[in-house]
Parts: structure tokens; C-alpha cells; sequence
């Protein structure tokens, strides 16, 4: 059971009122996953070839790379190549995560008016607590498509109460939810007529496809996150980046921390950059696991969301559910329940290869036999 931590009258005059209503996880708690198990519950990339990859081109990482700071000005002259951008258009960071707090530390002051996504990313409610937002929620409706947002009602929001910043992963998690260029374009339109910055967050990118670059030139209101978490595989080494105007990033710049993102991860990055076709074979052979285990659960009569991209699928197990959930605790780590009523029974996996699909398919049929 967690300690509570009481402060004195003495204490407290140095803590900021606004964080009283901040809760995090507790960082002294293990975490510890087996590697016996599949590692299915938080959206990592669990593609095998790929890590045996991963693992020749870390090993070419030279010691200056560990002792030295870093220099990070080949990476930037890289990494815009790479993107068909100019390097005053990027901002490294430490994940995606550390994009979305620099986006607040550059833009957001204290009272400014938010709007989010319901359920979204933890660290979007946690920014928005930390910089004495005024959030406004959108939540996310069931459908027999899944969880959805009509475009319409984020519309009229933006328009009625002009908020500061709009933020909007593309695809959203844990919803699998997504807008389409056309849907983007219009937002970011209507956006700009209110006066609102929009962040567009490219976490699940190429899982999905699409990508907002385009509009940059188009719309100075538009920052893009992204991280090389999910289809790179680089989650432990926390490497991401922002794309936006030249005037965005500069101001953005004028926050960032000494050194934006540490050695090892940078060197790794610019030389991962160099085998981009592999993210691409890994991404094809994940989406290949995905349409074999989806094929399965329905012909199982599983309920499916209908539309849901990014690198993870949500399956109602219905009347088998208890049954099957305990099994496959045995052989898998994955998100069992979903509490947002638009997701209500369902649970999550993060996509992994076809075979270790099969060996989970194969013990829900052990348990549906069972019943």
C-alpha cells in the first residue's frame, strides 16, 4: 500500500497550490515483466527481427558516445533530409512526451483554455493540471465502429470558446480513433480562424499512414508531434521530435533543455535513419499479425472495433471473458480493461507477429472448449 506523505505548516510554503490536484504513478513500485511472456500492454514495438536489427546497429555506437555531451546538429541536417523538411523546422526531443510538455512550457499560460480528447494520453490532463489550464473534455461516444468523435462537434467547440491549444493525437489512444486529411485540413482551418494552436500528435505513425506535414507551409497553427517508440522500437532510448514553422520552433527552441535528447539515442537515431526500410518491413509484419488475429476473433464471434489504427487491437471477449482473460495472464501482458464507457469489456493488445498471435489464438480456443 502506498505511503502518504505528510508536510508541515513550514513545508508547504514552498509547494505550488496548483499541483495539490497532480496524482502520479508511485516511481519506487517494481515493474518487472517476465521475458518469458509476451510483452503486449503498452504499445511497444514487439517485433523480434526487428529488435535483432536494432541490436547490430547499437552495437556499432562508439564510447564517445556515453562519456562526451552531445552534438546533435548532424542529426537535425539528417533527420530533415530524411523528412523533406528544413532543420529550422524540427525539435528534438525526449519522446513524444517531452514535445507535448514543450508545446505547454512555450504556449500555454496559467487560465488559458484547452481542449483534449476523453480518454487520450495520461499526460495531456497531467499538463494541463501542472499549467493551471482550463481543460475542456471531448469525450469519445461507443459506436458499432468503435469509440468516435464527430469532427462537427470539436468544430463548434473551437469556434464557441477559442481555446489557446487544441490537442488531438491522430490516431488517439487507447480509442484507435483517427480524422482523415480532409477532416484535418478542415479543423486546422477553423482552427486558425479561432485563433487556436492545434497538436497534432503522430505517436502511432506509419501505423497510420496519414501524416499533417503537408499543412505545415499551409497553416502556421499546426505542431506535429512524434516519437520513436512505437514503429522505430526505441522506446528505452526516449527519442522523438516536433515538426512545425520556423517561427514555432524557434520559440520553442528558446525553452528546450541544455541538450534536447542524450547521445546514445542520438547516434542510434542517425544511423537508424540510414534503414528506415526496416521500420517498414517491421510495421508491414505487425499490420500482417493484426489482419491474421482479427480474421480469428471474429470468426470466433468476438466484437471488434470496426475502425482502429495504431499498433494495438480492442476485443470484447463477451460471456468467455473471465475465462479467457486469466489464461492469457499466464502467457501475455496486456491491458485487460478498458473503463471509458465507450470502450466498456474491451481489452487491449499491442500488435506482435502473426505466429505469437497464433499461440494466443490458440489458447482462446482452449478456453472457449473449455466453457
Amino acid at each position: 500500500m502506498e505511503k502518504e506523505i505528510f508536510l508541515t505548516k513550514r513545508d508547504k510554503k514552498f509547494f505550488k497550490a496548483k499541483l495539490k490536484n497532480v496524482q502520479r504513478p508511485n516511481w519506487t513500485i517494481n515493474n518487472f515483466r517476465d521475458k518469458k511472456k509476451f510483452w503486449l500492454d503498452k504499445n511497444e514495438n514487439c517485433d523480434e527481427l526487428l529488435h535483432k536489427e536494432i541490436k547490430k546497429i547499437f552495437d556499432t555506437i562508439k564510447i564517445e558516445s556515453i562519456f562526451s555531451y552531445p552534438d546533435l546538429s548532424k542529426l537535425y541536417k539528417k533527420l530533415a533530409k530524411s523528412l523533406k523538411v528544413n532543420a529550422e523546422n524540427l525539435l528534438l526531443t525526449a519522446g513524444s512526451d517531452s514535445g507535448i510538455k514543450t508545446v505547454f512550457e512555450t504556449f500555454v499560460n496559467e487560465g488559458d483554455i484547452i481542449i483534449r480528447t476523453n480518454p487520450t494520453f495520461a499526460m495531456y490532463s497531467i499538463y494541463s493540471k501542472v499549467f493551471n489550464t482550463k481543460e475542456i473534455l471531448l469525450n469519445y461516444k461507443k459506436t458499432t465502429q468503435g469509440p468516435k468523435i464527430n469532427l462537427k462537434d470539436i468544430i463548434k467547440v473551437i469556434l464557441k470558446k477559442k481555446p489557446k491549444l487544441i490537442c488531438l493525437p491522430n490516431p488517439d489512444s487507447p480509442t484507435g480513433h483517427s480524422f482523415s486529411s480532409s477532416e484535418i485540413n478542415n479543423l486546422l482551418k477553423k482552427a486558425k480562424i479561432a485563433g487556436s494552436l492545434v497538436l497534432i500528435d503522430e505517436a502511432y505513425y506509419p501505423f497510420y499512414t496519414f501524416t499533417a506535414k503537408k499543412f505545415i507551409k499551409k497553416f502556421s497553427n499546426l505542431i506535429i508531434v512524434r516519437t520513436t517508440s512505437k514503429a522505430w522500437g526505441l522506446a528505452g532510448l526516449r527519442v522523438g521530435y516536433v515538426l512545425s514553422s520556423k517561427n514555432i520552433i524557434k520559440e520553442m527552441h528558446k525553452v528546450r533543455p541544455m541538450y534536447e535528447i542524450n547521445n546514445v539515442g542520438a547516434e542510434l537515431f542517425n544511423k537508424y535513419i540510414d534503414k528506415q526500410n526496416l521500420v517498414k518491413k517491421s510495421v508491414k509484419r505487425l499490420l500482417e499479425g493484426k489482419k491474421y488475429f482479427i480474421k480469428e476473433m471474429l470468426n470466433l464471434g468476438f466484437e471488434l472495433f470496426k475502425k482502429e489504427e495504431g499498433n494495438f487491437i480492442h476485443i470484447n471477449f463477451r460471456n468467455h471473458r473471465k475465462k479467457i482473460l486469466h489464461e492469457l495472464s499466464k502467457k501475455v501482458y496486456f491491458r485487460k480493461n478498458e473503463i471509458h464507457n465507450s470502450m466498456i469489456n474491451f481489452s487491449r493488445f499491442s500488435l506482435t507477429s502473426k505466429n505469437n498471435f497464433k499461440i494466443i489464438t490458440t489458447i482462446i480456443k482452449k478456453c472457449i472448449k473449455k466453457n
